[in-house]
């Protein structure tokens, strides 16, 4: 079974920090790939930043500073404001999805969800557009 970091930079975005890293944004900037935890989705639509908006009083104000979530608020603003960017959803399960920090019991190795980036206000959310199958995305 790959790892999260390598099924990642399969589709041409290398976690940058394999420890914290929730996203990574391609060398060419042209494409993007965020985590989704499945149980956070909700209409299909799943918020990036701020990541206390996720679970409502379930997540500290504090986990927004982290370097992951400010990681992901800088490639979420950039794929928001470049609609050209292909961004994929790569759906995780949380082993406890109460624990924090979370630790993935698995994620989807067979499909990736295609995603719009959004800024609604004070929020960016990806909205899951379909799934597709890996081979038809990875780039090697």
């Amino acid at each position: 079974m790959t790892s999260l970091s390598d099924y990642c930079a399969d589709l041409g975005c290398p976690l940058k920090n394999v420890r914290w890293s929730w996203c990574a944004l391609s060398d060419d900037r042209r494409r993007a790939v965020f985590t989704v935890w499945a149980d956070e989705v909700k209409d299909r639509t799943f918020v990036l930043f701020p990541i206390t908006e996720r679970r409502l009083g379930e997540i500290p104000e504090e986990a927004n500073q982290k370097a992951g979530a400010k990681e992901v608020l800088e490639i979420a603003s950039y794929c928001a404001g470049n609609p050209q960017v292909e961004v994929f959803g790569v759906l995780c399960v949380a082993e406890d999805p109460a624990a924090r920090p979370r630790v993935r019991k698995h994620f989807d190795h067979e499909t990736v969800f295609k995603v719009s980036v959004v800024s609604d206000g004070e929020r960016i959310v990806a909205h899951l557009i379909g799934r597709m199958p890996i081979e038809s995305v990875a780039r090697r």
